[in-house]
């Protein structure tokens, strides 16, 4: 048997690829080389540091809001309450009268007049006649409404003369302050 000898086809050599240690491309032929399209990747963003301690966020703010609410919600139910309790009535202002008579401060009774009732007669004048025979009991009887008037009966016992009956009437004023506007006797 004898062989023929193959012949061999003439082959291009086989291209030379260098150890890993030296990384280089080995050539390749224009034609086997596939199209290469170049694609432009941008760098990711370098992301921040975050440091492991985390602030908590300041309540400050919060805590002084909520005092201001706190301090409106006591404060405003506080000013009213006040406000009703020093508020004028008949009744403060006859005992305020009744009071100052006692203690023989005509000055503080004369204030409790009103503006026309003062105009008749002069803050002296009524002192005068009540220094000259002092108050010791002074009261008087329920009030009866009448709109924006009211009417008392009231007794004032003197230490000499006895004890005068008379009608107080009062009125409120543009400030809603109570004043004795008219009294005579019964």
């Amino acid at each position: 048997m004898s062989e023929e000898p193959l012949e061999y086809e003439a082959q291009e050599p086989l291209p030379y690829i260098p150890s890993a240690s030296f990384q280089q491309e080995a050539p390749v032929s224009p034609i086997a080389r596939p199209t290469e399209h170049t694609i432009l990747i941008s760098p990711e963003p370098s992301l921040p540091v975050v440091s492991m301690h985390i602030q908590k966020k300041s309540r400050r703010g919060l805590w002084i809001a909520m005092s201001i609410i706190v301090l409106l919600l006591v404060s405003i139910p506080a000013f009213f309450t006040i406000r009703y309790i020093n508020r004028s009535t008949p009744d403060k202002t006859l005992t305020t009268f009744c009071s100052a008579l006692q203690q023989q401060d005509y000055q503080s009774a004369y204030n409790q007049f009103s503006q026309n009732l003062q105009k008749t007669f002069s803050e002296s004048t009524f002192a005068s006649n009540f220094s000259l025979n002092t108050v010791k009991a002074c009261t008087y009887t329920a009030i009866r409404s009448n709109g924006n008037k009211v009417t008392t009966s009231m007794q004032i016992a003197h230490d000499y003369v006895g004890t005068n009956n008379d009608v107080i009437i009062l009125s409120a004023n543009s400030d809603q302050v109570w004043k004795i506007d008219d009294f005579y006797r019964l």
